[in-house]
């Protein structure tokens, strides 16, 4: 809702992504909250988009099995071949975290990707 600007309230936000069909919202409880039930009954959303969600979700954790089994098995994961590939990546890559007079680049054939949520941000 912030973020996007499509919604002029939390509630017009839960309902733009029911509709679109996002069935969940996380990590917080924002737009799907007690507002939903208000705006079906006033008629602002219909209760079947309400009801397909449920039906999604309700139907993915009994396909998962999380009513029978709600914390499942724990699993010793081997993530060494990960853990190279990190590494070998981090030897690649440098992070500049404050400018120091690199930027901007004196040598035009150097090419840099910014990356991150204010990478195109030139104020910051």
């Amino acid at each position: 809702m912030n973020k996007f600007g499509t919604a002029e309230y939390s509630t017009d936000a839960g309902i733009q992504c029911l509709t679109a069909g996002l069935d969940v919202e996380l990590p917080t409880q924002e737009a799907y909250g007690p507002n939903l039930r208000e705006a079906v009954l006033e008629g602002e959303i219909d209760e079947f988009y309400i009801d397909r969600s449920l039906e999604r979700v309700l139907g993915l954790k009994f396909e998962l099995g999380l009513f029978e089994k709600p914390y499942g098995e724990f699993v010793e994961m081997d993530n060494s071949e990960h853990d190279k590939q990190s590494a070998h990546v981090s030897d690649k890559v440098m992070t500049l975290t404050k400018n120091t007079g690199i930027l901007p680049l004196k040598d035009k054939d150097v090419t840099i990707a910014v990356i991150g949520p204010a990478g195109n941000n030139i104020l910051i």
